[in-house]
C-alpha cells in the first residue's frame, strides 16, 4: 500500500491518523520507510506495515462497530456511488439514521472502545 501526505490511515490497533509528511529512511541499515501523522494534535512517526488502510477519504476507513459523532456504524451504505454510515439512534424519527462524509465530526474505533471501556463486576 502506497502512503502519500494527506492520506488518512487506520493502524492495526485501531488509531486513525492523518499522514503529514512522508520519511524515507531507505539509505539507512534498517531500510525502513516510515510515514508523519497528526494523532490527537501531536506529531508521531507511523512505520508503513503498522498500517491497515490508507484512503484520502477519512468515510473509507470506517468499519462496523465504530463510533462516529457518538453513534454506533451497524452497517455501511453506497447509494449513487456514495458511502453513508447508517447508525443507531434512540427514535427513528427524530434523527437522521444516516452520516455521510461531510457531517463526520468525531470517530472513536471499535479498538479504541474496547480498550478504554470499564466493565463492571457483579457480586451476586
Amino acid at each position: 500500500m502506497k502512503l502519500e501526505e494527506g492520506m488518512y490511515v487506520r493502524t492495526k490497533v485501531g488509531k486513525i491518523a492523518k499522514i503529514i509528511n512522508k520519511y524515507d529512511n531507505s539509505g539507512s541499515l534498517h531500510n525502513e520507510n516510515f510515514v508523519w501523522v497528526l494523532d490527537d494534535s501531536s506529531v508521531l512517526a507511523l512505520h508503513s506495515q503498522k498500517a491497515v488502510k490508507a484512503s484520502y477519504n477519512l468515510i473509507d476507513l470506517i468499519e462496523k462497530g465504530d463510533y462516529v459523532n457518538g453513534k454506533r456504524v451497524y452497517n455501511i451504505s453506497i447509494v449513487d456511488g456514495l458511502k453513508y454510515l447508517d447508525v443507531e439512534v434512540e427514535d427513528y424519527l427524530s434523527d437522521m439514521p444516516f452520516i455521510n462524509a461531510d457531517q463526520i465530526e468525531s470517530i472513536v474505533t471499535k479498538e479504541q472502545f474496547e480498550n478504554k471501556k470499564y466493565e463492571v463486576i457483579k457480586n451476586d
